[in-house]
């Protein structure tokens, strides 16, 4: 039976004091991420990822959760608002709810569109490292444009990706391409270059998995976001998702997924959490944990 991964949650009701504990399955040692992200904002980097920390891979990075810190910093867009008016809706790039069947909740239901050459977006991540497979799911009506991936920022890890025409800006298929990423933390750009008229496509999310993903098997799964201390306004919900720590997997739906305490925060089937006040508790520690 494959161990399922827990991140402790600290819940606080006034000020974040960063915290959380360390938590040792199969031999893994999983520790806050925050020390870490100081060396990317060490080298110049002043974003910060929408999720409170950098999303692991092999995983799914959601078009919707760019990172904070606004134009010319966490991204860079003609628009000078949201098109779509969907779930950022005081930043300007534009998102809408997405017609794409691969979407569960929260960040994965809404797509990126009105897509301009020489856009791009940011995306802090770690990494375990190696060699990956990159699959981008993408739409558009008629011809699309071309872009291409860079980690960091500078650095091309693919080539020009063609956009084909899948016949409406909701209908999607996925493009696939090998990357190589270092371990550690990182952060991912989404470079839009050209389009042949009009906007470049949709976009939806990125999956990295490993390629070497055909002969191996997971032994425990990895829980992202790896949030280790929020706050309100409550109440809130927070999507998790699940991802072979091999394959890359995505197994969100699959999994079974619990809460050490369902009263602070429920969390079921698809891993989308409700989180509530937790009263008059200075720190509620709750324990998220996906087995199958």
């Amino acid at each position: 039976m494959l161990c399922g991964r827990a991140y402790a949650v600290s819940i606080l009701r006034k000020k974040i004091h960063m915290k959380l504990c360390i938590v040792v399955v199969l031999g893994l040692i999983l520790s806050t991420s925050s020390a870490g992200l100081l060396s990317v904002n060490a080298g110049g980097y002043s974003g910060r990822p929408y999720l409170g920390s950098p999303v692991s891979l092999p995983g799914v990075v959601g078009a919707a959760n760019y990172d904070l810190g606004g134009q010319g910093v966490a991204y860079n867009v003609l628009n000078t608002e949201n098109q779509g008016g969907a779930y950022r809706g005081t930043e300007a790039v534009s998102l809408e709810q997405t017609g794409d069947s691969t979407t569960s909740a929260s960040g994965d239901a809404y797509d990126m569109g009105w897509i301009n050459p020489t856009e791009w977006e940011n995306y802090t991540v770690t990494s375990a490292g190696g060699p990956f497979t990159a699959s981008i799911r993408v739409a558009a009506n008629g011809s699309g444009g071309t872009f291409h991936l860079e980690c960091p920022s500078g650095t091309k890890i693919t080539g020009a990706l063609t956009i084909p025409d899948t016949g409406d800006w909701q209908t999607y298929t996925t493009l696939t391409a090998p990357v190589t990423l270092p371990a550690g933390n990182q952060v991912l750009r989404v470079v839009w270059d050209t389009a042949p008229s009009g906007f470049v496509g949709n976009f939806h999310w990125i999956q990295i998995s490993s390629s070497s993903s055909s002969g191996g098997t997971d032994t425990a799964w990895v829980i992202s976001p790896a949030t280790d201390a929020i706050s309100g306004p409550y109440p809130m919900t927070i999507q998790y998702h699940a991802v072979g720590n091999f394959t890359g997997r995505d197994v969100t739906g699959s999994v079974t997924w619990t809460s050490s305490n369902p009263d602070v925060v429920s969390i079921g089937a698809g891993g989308l959490a409700l989180i509530v006040d937790p009263g008059s508790t200075d720190i509620a520690n709750v324990t998220i944990t996906a087995t199958k």
